[in-house]
């Protein structure tokens, strides 16, 4: 039998030692690729704020989070049973810095859950619910958590780059996905941003390179296994006969088959957010042209072979769910939520549930019937619910 992560009462084994993660803008956050864009501008702020907040977790350190003010983005969710799920991201502080936000669905009531002092801060970023209700989340840093029976640990990760996503094949298997993108800090004489030397010539520094990240969960522990491509990974899903998928930046498409992850095919250069499939030849991935191009991009894999498809609106698409092959939800920017169903994808009014001002990230099915969004309205965390083919909003903390 594998071993599961063990856990002590409050020191989790084996926890990660992850650094503070560079922190985005909430003003200008369209997609998370381009926050590090701007890590420059407030590097500054970061440091204050870790000196000034660094000492404080969850309860104290929420009340120090309504004092100062900020923004919760929430990025992904995952469902185990009907009022029974997570939602995972990160409470953005207005004077500086950042602290992990972890939701729990009890009985179709939302609450923010203590994270493990070890995370020390990560933006978290994806999460995978399992049958029994335990859970994992990932995000910058390599952070990786462990929910058992509510309560949520650290685990070693052999990555400091920042993962995205994870998808579990079983209780005991399961992948993670993410990767590095090269950050980029404007310079000038005398700066304390200045990380190079300033020319003029050269106002802007190119710190590193791109990297991939694929993490594979087997015999009890996280390990990194080879990925045949060099660009960040943003998405990946795993089918019940086992294969996986991921996508990522460059339109990267990546199939897996007996622990092996090969590069396939992609009618596309632009991101790539996520990946839902039904079938070994039968799915669908989203995401957003550069912004040089402006607009959305959606695929489908037709027995095999990915084709660029219509998608019916110009906003970048974040998550996607396939409930069927006949049915399924996609979600974005703008309050974007779109409608699979008779052979082709329809907006759903925003209206009816999302404002054109939200932002969402992360969709997904509800066992036994529904599906769940979430994402950011205004300065707060927003979770829709969908039932009958009807979307709400739900009572968030």
């Amino acid at each position: 039998m594998d071993a599961q992560p063990q856990k002590s009462e409050g020191q989790p084994p084996s926890a990660s030692a992850h650094t503070s993660p560079a922190l985005l803008n909430p003003l200008i956050r369209t997609r998370r690729r381009w926050r590090w864009l701007i890590i420059g501008v407030l590097l500054v702020s970061i440091v204050l704020s870790g000196i000034l907040l660094g000492p404080m977790r969850n309860g104290l350190f929420g009340a120090v989070a309504q004092s100062f003010g900020g923004q919760v983005y929430l990025d992904d969710v995952a469902m185990s049973a009907q009022g029974e799920g997570w939602a995972v991201g990160a409470y953005l502080f207005n004077a500086g810095g950042l602290r992990e936000s972890i939701w729990h669905d009890d009985h179709n009531r939302w609450r923010e859950i203590p994270a493990p002092a070890s995370t020390k801060r990560d933006w978290l970023r994806g999460v995978a619910g399992l049958p029994s209700g335990d859970a994992w989340a990932v995000g910058n840093n390599g952070a990786i958590l462990y929910e058992h029976n509510g309560a949520w640990s650290s685990v070693t990760s052999p990555t400091t780059d920042d993962l995205q996503s994870v998808a579990m094949r079983s209780a005991t298997e399961g992948w993670a996905i993410g990767g590095h993108v090269p950050q980029i800090i404007a310079t000038a004489p005398g700066s304390v941003l200045a990380r190079f030397a300033y020319t003029p010539s050269q106002p802007f520094s190119l710190l590193d390179t791109t990297t991939c990240d694929i993490l594979h969960y087997i015999g009890g522990s996280w390990k990194r296994v080879a990925c045949p491509v060099k660009s960040p990974l943003n998405g990946v899903t795993v089918l019940p006969n086992g294969d996986a998928w991921g996508v990522g930046d460059g339109g990267v498409i990546l199939h897996e088959h007996d622990n092996t992850w090969t590069a396939v095919a992609s009618p596309t250069y632009a991101t790539l957010n996520a990946v839902a499939m039904v079938s070994p030849t039968d799915g669908w991935a989203v995401g957003f042209l550069p912004s040089d191009h402006g607009g959305s991009i959606l695929l489908h894999d037709e027995a095999g072979h990915w084709i660029e498809q219509n998608p019916n609106t110009s906003t970048d698409l974040d998550g996607i769910v396939m409930n069927s092959s006949t049915q399924g939800w996609i979600v974005g920017d703008s309050g974007t939520i779109l409608d699979y169903s008779e052979g082709g994808w329809n907006s759903y009014p925003t209206t009816k549930a999302s404002a054109t001002a939200d932002v969402l990230f992360g969709v997904t099915t509800i066992p036994g019937g529904g599906s769940v969004a979430v994402g950011v309205r205004g300065n707060t965390g927003l979770v829709l619910k969908e039932h009958g083919g009807v979307w709400t909003t739900d009572a968030t903390p």
